[in-house]
Order: C-alpha cells, then structure tokens, then sequence
C-alpha cells in the first residue's frame, strides 16, 4: 500500500512538468492573487479604501479561477483553463465543499466567537473570579475543540471528495449529491484508502506549510523587498 501512495504522489509531482504551460500561467494566476492581497492590505492601511475594496474583490475573482482549475484537475481534463467558465465552476466547487462542510463551519464559528469572547472575560476577570488557572483551561478546551473540529471535516471529506470527482467529471452541480453514484464510488475506491488518502494529502500540507513559513519568515528579515517576495511565495 505504501508502494501505491508513493506512485500516486510521484504522478502528482510530474504531473505539472507534462503541462508546463498551463502551469506556469497558473503560477502567474497565483502571483496575481498574492499580489492583490498584499496590494488591498496596503490600501487599506493607506486610507484608500475604494481600491482596497477593488482589489479584494479582484483577489476573490482570482481564487475563484484558481478553484475552477482545480475542478478541471478533478475531472482530468486536458485544458484548464477556461474564462469565465472556471470562476462559474470555482464557485460551485466552494458551495459543494461548504454544504458537505456544513456542520464543521457552524461549529468552528461557534467555538471562534465563544473562545474569544471566554478568553476576553477570563483576562479581565480571571484573577478576580476563577483564578489564573482558568485561562489556560478555556485554551484547553478550546483545543478539544480545534480536534473534534479537525475529525469531523476529515469525516465528511470521506464523502465530499468522490462528491466533487463526480461534479468535476459530469459537470453538473448536482451530480455532488447524486448519492447513490457516490457510495458507489466509495464502496469501489475503499473508505479507509480515501480516508489514507485525505490524511496523507494533510499531512503534506502541513509539511508544506511549515516550509514555506519558515523561508517567508526569513525573507520577512529583508527590508520593504522581502516582505513583498515573501507574500507573494506564501
């Protein structure tokens, strides 16, 4: 099994070198989203709040693109790129992953507001009422929390991930909830290597991540320059 997880990560390696074209434009599309981010914080810290506003919504547009490139991957279609098509289906992409998501969201914005509105109380007031310790026990439960809220997407993404294979390949929207079909993929594909798979695809980003902190953390170290090259490789 570890033979196949290592096969399937080596075609997701080369994958983008038998498509360099498209990927390199898709590089660009990214550079662009990053770029209008940084562009839309410095606006706002300038006061210019009507192209702060501007480029945000230029940054959601690019995203939105960038989804439905994501769509077309699912769907293992030659050409990515397509405009305005890919917004339209990076769009649905986002509507499908926040229904099957749905319960996971309305915890994780339940536990935000109330974690920080305990942790705001408890810092005024812990001294006084529940004692010091009580800070640290709010930051305990909120990680509890954080976990269940982490096995419950990983949970649903079991049945969001066929869901989204079958939307990107009929090309439908409502081929996400045709269930019958998606068991059906689940029972052929196996749960658990789903499951493995998803794990495996968190753990990667994880990884990923960490990197790409750590060497946007030292470009942060250059004056002016490396703020804005570290943004945009972050």
């Amino acid at each position: 099994m570890s033979a196949k997880i290592f096969a399937s990560l080596g075609k997701g390696v080369t994958y983008p070198f038998k498509h360099l074209g498209q990927w390199l434009l898709l590089t660009i599309v990214f550079i662009a989203a990053a770029a209008a981010a940084v562009g839309a914080v410095t606006s706002f810290a300038a006061g210019n709040i009507a192209l702060g506003i501007v480029l945000i919504v230029v940054g959601i547009l690019i995203e939105l693109f960038a989804c439905g490139v994501q769509v077309k991957l699912y769907g293992r279609k030659e050409k990515i790129f397509s405009f305005p098509g890919n917004i339209g289906r990076g769009f649905q992409l986002l509507v499908i992953n926040l229904i099957y998501q749905i319960i996971s969201v309305i915890i994780a914005i339940i536990v935000s507001i109330a974690g920080g509105a305990a942790l705001v109380g408890l810092d005024s007031l812990a001294t006084a009422t529940a004692g010091p310790g009580a800070i640290w026990g709010a930051i305990a439960g909120l990680g509890v929390w954080g976990v269940l809220i982490i096995v419950l997407t990983i949970f649903f993404s079991i049945f969001m991930m066929p869901a989204l294979v079958n939307f990107a390949v009929q090309g439908r929207f409502g081929a996400a909830f045709h269930f019958k079909e998606i068991f059906a993929m689940i029972g052929q594909a196996k749960w658990y290597k789903i499951l493995l798979g998803i794990l495996v695809l968190f753990v990667a980003t994880v990884i990923l991540c960490v990197i790409i902190g750590l060497i946007v953390g030292a470009l942060s170290l250059i004056p002016v320059a490396g703020t804005y090259i570290g943004a945009i490789i972050g």
